[in-house]
């Protein structure tokens, strides 16, 4: 199976030695399509939380997230946004260990 790729710009300053490729899936699991996902790196002193999703994720719909991050930059407050307006946060998520996130 093959899932659309959506890279990420945390607008984080890095050299290539010093980064790390983080990936995983998003699955929405949910009826109600997600319209987006940012990520805030925990402890962050960040204004708005970095779009890591821009595209629909229709009910029952699956993407692959990719993007470098500093090595060790693991732990990301996640914010969920779905067509009703309905937002969530999903804090202390570390992208590191993550393979797929559920959204439900």
């Amino acid at each position: 199976m093959r899932f659309p790729a959506i890279a990420l710009g945390l607008g984080l300053a890095i050299s290539q030695a010093e980064a790390a490729d983080l990936s995983f899936q998003v699955a929405n699991r949910g009826a109600i399509a997600v319209t987006g996902l940012a990520a805030v790196p925990k402890g962050a002193e960040l204004a708005e939380p970095v779009p890591i999703a821009n595209s629909v994720i229709a009910p029952g719909g699956t993407v692959f997230i990719a993007f470098a991050v500093p090595e060790g930059l693991c732990l990301f407050d996640l914010t969920i946004n779905v067509a009703d307006g309905d937002d969530t946060l999903r804090p202390d998520i570390d992208l590191c260990q993550l393979e797929v996130l559920v959204i439900e």
